[in-house]
């Protein structure tokens, strides 16, 4: 997926650079497929009958670790940002609240702050995932399954679920999935949070 998508924007920069510049409509395009994307997350975990059973099980620990993942990655990005980016804070804090989720990253932040921010975004979140694809198994082992869970951010129930699930014998299943339904509502409302101030 992660190649696929790779290519998918590699062929959009060449449309656009050789195309002549900024297709009409393009920006009307990103708002609406943006909307169908989070209808779809929201479709998604709808149609998993048992999806708000198994989160319900997990009792607060099902807010509070997700909360405590996101307020890590923010804190994260301004500590980075403050010693070696020069933009405003707050374009950081943007970028630190997909979570890993690229495919809203990159078109959201392209929208609200402009296309540098949105390839920002977009390669930021894709470096998130691959990160966790790598690390997930030796913070599993080695430091905790929670620890493992966030790593994934808002791919912790989709793509990085089955290594997670591998990797703590099943156990952290259940948090992973709830981790990236949470973090997966919180960033489509925290990303464009930041561009009010």
């Amino acid at each position: 997926m992660t190649v696929f998508v790779l290519l998918c924007v590699s062929s959009g920069v060449l449309v656009g650079f050789f195309g002549g510049g900024v297709i009409p409509g393009v920006d009307t395009a990103i708002v609406v497929l943006l909307v169908v994307l989070v209808f779809g997350v929201g479709l998604d975990l709808g149609v998993r009958g048992d999806a708000l059973s198994r989160v319900r099980s997990l009792g607060i620990r099902a807010i509070v670790i997700p909360v405590i993942s996101c307020v890590g990655s923010l804190t994260g990005v301004a500590l980075v940002a403050s010693a070696f980016w020069g933009h405003p804070l707050k374009d950081a804090f943007a970028l630190g609240s997909a979570f890993g989720w690229y495919s809203l990253s990159g078109p959201m932040l392209t929208h609200l702050g402009g296309p540098e921010l949105g390839a920002l975004g977009f390669l930021s979140d894709v470096l998130r995932e691959l990160l966790a694809f790598v690390l997930i198994p030796v913070v599993a082992g080695r430091i905790g399954s929670a620890e493992a869970v966030a790593l994934g951010g808002a791919t912790s129930m989709d793509t990085t679920l089955p290594l997670i699930a591998r990797t703590t014998n099943g156990e952290a299943a259940p948090l992973a999935f709830a981790h990236g339904m949470v973090v997966g509502l919180i960033a489509p409302v925290l990303i464009p949070f930041w561009f009010r101030f």
